[in-house]
């Protein structure tokens, strides 16, 4: 699977996707309910160019800034009324299939990507900090700083073909 459309349970790592207060978080221990996200291709924005939203599609990720540390936030996304819409490039994803998704020892339906928003130049992605404390509380998805290594993010698949 090169770049995923459709409703996926997304991870970072190990840890599932969640929002918490308006933001995303990698949840090291399952949350009580899941969330899913649809992925939705975007060509009008360029190759490998996607939106992600929440499952009830009210809401989607995106990055309030471009500083390094900056958490991606959850809230409705601003579409242009035209026809396909057009959106801010901090809500437009870019996604980066990876290169050896063989060593994550995935499904064979599911993805591995790093992902970036577009309004940041390549070689910056988002990801969860380089430092964070040893609980098991939600780790803030934020803005890594230019050069540091890449999140691994992987989309599951949630709902069966045909259904």
């Amino acid at each position: 699977m090169a770049i995923p459309s459709g409703t996926f349970a997304l991870y970072a790592g190990e840890a599932s996707l969640g929002v918490l207060d308006n933001k995303l978080f990698a949840f090291l221990v399952p949350p009580i309910r899941a969330h899913e996200w649809i992925i939705t291709p975007v060509p009008q924005h360029g190759d490998n160019a996607v939106i992600i939203q929440t499952e009830d599609l009210a809401e989607g990720l995106l990055l309030p800034a471009d500083d390094p540390g900056t958490q991606v936030a959850v809230r409705p996304l601003i579409a242009g009324r035209s026809e396909p819409p057009v959106y801010p490039p901090a809500e437009v994803w870019v996604v980066t299939p990876m290169t050896e998704p063989e060593t994550l020892n995935l499904a064979p339906d599911a993805a591995a990507f790093t992902l970036r928003p577009q309004s940041i130049s390549e070689g910056q992605f988002i990801g969860r900090s380089q430092i964070e404390d040893l609980s098991m509380r939600p780790k803030p998805i934020v803005l890594r700083p230019p050069g540091a290594e890449p999140t691994p993010f992987i989309a599951i698949p949630t709902t069966v073909v045909g259904e």
